[in-house]
């Protein structure tokens, strides 16, 4: 790293960001060119950095430059729940990229909340609860009411990205800020949860197939009904644990929402305990637009196949889902514009409040790109995805 002058920064601000973010000594040492003894150093002030390491660190943590020149550290957030149950995967420290999109959720509900004060449009408050005590299916009724889809329509849906499109617009339409992240695996993070009286949050995982994020999204948005949020992985396990019997709860209503059990059994082909063929999971998937594991529990759910089948199918799920993974990783594609990346990471709601501030001259052009984190060329094809029409010069 280029040396300068020594930052006039309290060390201990170093070793807050850097813990914030998820860094071990050791992994943050090889973010900013260091050895981790010279990072040790540097944390406890001897000797104190140069402004262009603190410059690195704070690019590196995903912190604004001026907070490291705090007399103290801020407050920090209140952690969140980790409610991932995969082996190996569980209590395990969150990555950094992790926490660097929960804190980037966080700031950006601030964000929205003071924008919606400048353009005076009043958000009201979300006032669903439900609680793990209750039956999923009914839950599942009140949420699939609260979100104003019927089964008629989801029948109705061709293609699985068309369902994914309707069920968060519809969730985002009861003041739930819907966001998108990728770069992050599925094995570390399939949904988060951030509850809150006001614009809480949801952020799936945009790595996962539509099918998939249309069930994290009920699932978590029945975290937000039980008023406990956290990070999820969608693995289920049972094991009697407080956190397992939440997560099979958010699962089960999940299910019942996208998969009633009536609705299921008039569409299955034949009646009882069946050992069922791929292609009668394909079918069943496309009719309610879920994905084939979805069909596959709902069914061992209702009684309608025995658990060595489910095992078997399961693990031949699992196979062709590892499958594909490593096929996408293989392969290099330059994926959809920034335009569309920017509506379908933050959700139309925050969009538009973004558009709307600006349109009302409340914010600067530059300010506006800020919010939305593309060049001020994209704007112009975002407010056409988002308000259906061509920006006007």
């Amino acid at each position: 790293m280029a040396a300068s002058l020594a930052a006039p920064i309290n060390p201990a601000l170093l070793v807050w960001a850097r813990e914030t973010a998820g860094y071990s000594v050791e992994a943050a040492a090889g973010k900013l060119g260091l050895k981790p003894e010279k990072l040790d150093a540097i944390e406890r002030g001897n000797p104190l950095p140069s402004f262009a390491q603190v410059k690195k660190a704070a690019d590196v943590y995903k912190r604004p430059l001026a907070v490291f020149f705090l007399p103290q550290a801020p407050e920090t957030q209140t952690a969140v729940h980790d409610f991932r149950l995969q082996p190996g995967v569980s209590q395990r420290p969150y990555a950094p990229r992790l926490n660097a999109e929960i804190r980037q959720a966080r700031l950006r509900r601030e964000d929205a909340l003071e924008l919606s004060r400048e353009i005076e449009q009043e958000i009201p408050a979300f006032q669903q609860q439900a609680s793990i005590d209750e039956a999923p299916e009914a839950v599942a009724v009140r949420v699939r009411q609260f979100l104003g889809i019927a089964l008629d329509r989801q029948f109705a849906f061709r293609r699985t990205d068309d369902a994914l499109k309707a069920w968060k617009a519809a969730v985002e339409a009861q003041s739930v800020l819907v966001f998108e992240t990728s770069r992050i695996p599925q094995e570390e993070m399939r949904g988060v949860s951030l509850p809150g009286d006001v614009l809480p949050i949801v952020i799936l995982n945009g790595g996962d197939v539509h099918a998939g994020r249309i069930f994290t999204l009920l699932h978590e948005l029945t975290h937000l009904f039980l008023r406990q949020g956290g990070v999820c992985d969608m693995v289920p396990i049972e094991d009697g644990s407080p956190d397992a019997r939440v997560e099979a709860f958010c699962n089960a209503v999940a299910g019942n929402v996208l998969v009633p059990v009536e609705a299921l059994l008039s569409a299955l082909p034949r009646q009882g305990v069946q050992a069922w063929t791929m292609e009668e999971f394909d079918d069943l998937a496309r009719h309610f637009s879920v994905s084939r594991y979805v069909i596959l529990r709902r069914l061992l759910t209702v009684g309608g196949t025995t658990q060595a089948h489910y095992h078997n199918i399961s693990a031949k799920l699992d196979e062709e889902q590892q499958q594909a993974r490593d096929k996408s990783r293989g392969e290099s594609v330059g994926g959809p514009p920034p335009s569309v990346m920017a509506v379908r990471n933050l959700g139309r709601p925050f969009v538009r409040l973004v558009l709307d501030a600006y349109a009302q001259d409340r914010i600067a052009l530059a300010t506006a790109s800020d919010y939305l984190g593309v060049k001020i060329r994209h704007l112009s094809r975002i407010e056409s995805l988002v308000f259906g029409r061509e920006a006007s010069a």
